[in-house]
């Protein structure tokens, strides 16, 4: 089936400017780039004098509290209704559709950087190679001529830094590097930044990644890793906020691949992260999920975890034997 193709610049500007009452849609479980990105838009939007609101299905991490704008609500005021819904970091509408099904006839535009998008949108920009959605943001209010307040830009450069883990992925490109020079040109200051979002881990988070670490097994001559945690070694460790517990995995000597697989929501997740030309993201694709080459996810309506671990573990031991 072909590619839909990005909509115009000229599309996307008309679509905006029609629109009075906007609402941006991170997705489920909304990490950095997605809250980031969001809060952006807002910050851009209120020097245009829009009315816009963003609608998030939990409340943030407190680790990204630092990128949650004041109008970042799970609850929009009585009476918004939006003319145009906005998705922000959503590779297909099931990451959204909590949301999106309470607005059935409201125009959808899609921003996303993810390779796997399936362009759900009535208008779509979607830039797959891209670092992450606060890159594209920064980049489409360029080519729209929207003023990027400090405040926008502090926004941004919290998404990008948390998306590219501290411009570690491959996908930081030279452009990354000088949009994030750009907005230290701009007054914001890195190390503040980065203190607020990585100097401030919970002691519930660290005892959560040292029962991930401490239960980690490895696979396929020890270039795979693994770990689980139910919703019992959630409650214990006094928190369920697993952002970036399978980073931490895949950190260890020799590992290409790891997997995280964990209770959320009365579902079943896996976190798939990978070194190098190791594509989990085609292991993504093939049980529903979606992502990039060395960072995907999968969301799972079978809670049987033996049973999807030794589905998992199979591609995966595949993947790497065919990387052999």
């Amino acid at each position: 089936m072909k590619m839909k193709k990005n909509n115009t610049f000229s599309e996307i500007r008309i679509a905006l400017q029609e629109a009075d009452n906007i609402l941006i849609l991170p997705h489920i479980k909304a990490d950095g780039d997605a809250a980031g990105s969001a809060s952006a838009l807002l910050e851009i939007f209120r020097k245009r004098e829009k009315k816009a609101y963003a609608l998030a299905a939990e409340t943030p991490l407190p680790s990204i509290r630092t990128l949650v704008h004041e109008r970042y609500r799970t609850e929009i005021p009585e009476g918004f209704r939006p003319d145009l819904l906005i998705t922000v970091d959503c590779a297909d509408i099931d990451r959204c559709i909590d949301r999106v099904k309470n607005f059935p006839d409201v125009k959808i535009l899609n921003l996303d950087h993810h390779g796997t998008n399936t362009r759900f949108g009535d208008l779509d920009y979607v830039i797959g190679n891209l670092s992450s959605t606060g890159e594209l943001i920064y980049s489409l209010s360029e080519a729209l001529g929207y003023k990027i307040t400090k405040k926008a830009a502090r926004y941004i450069l919290g998404a990008i830094l948390l998306d590219t883990n501290r411009f570690y992925y491959s996908s930081t490109s030279s452009r990354t590097l000088e949009i994030a020079a750009e907005i230290i040109d701009r007054g914001v200051s890195m190390s503040e930044l980065c203190e607020d979002l990585f100097g401030n881990n919970s002691k519930e988070k660290m005892k959560l990644l040292a029962r991930a670490i401490d239960s980690s097994t490895f696979f396929c001559s020890n270039r795979g890793v693994y770990s689980w945690l139910p919703r019992k070694v959630q409650l214990e460790a006094g928190t369920d906020n697993t952002d970036d517990i399978v980073e931490a995995l895949r950190d260890m000597e020799g590992v290409e691949v790891a997997l995280l697989l964990y209770d959320y929501k009365g579902s079943l997740r896996a976190s798939l992260r990978s070194v190098g030309d190791v594509d989990v993201s085609k292991v993504a694709l093939a049980f529903g999920g979606g992502g990039h080459k060395n960072a995907s996810g999968i969301t799972f309506t079978d809670h049987d975890y033996e049973k999807v671990l030794r589905k998992l573990l199979r591609e995966l031991e595949a993947l790497l034997v065919r990387k052999s």
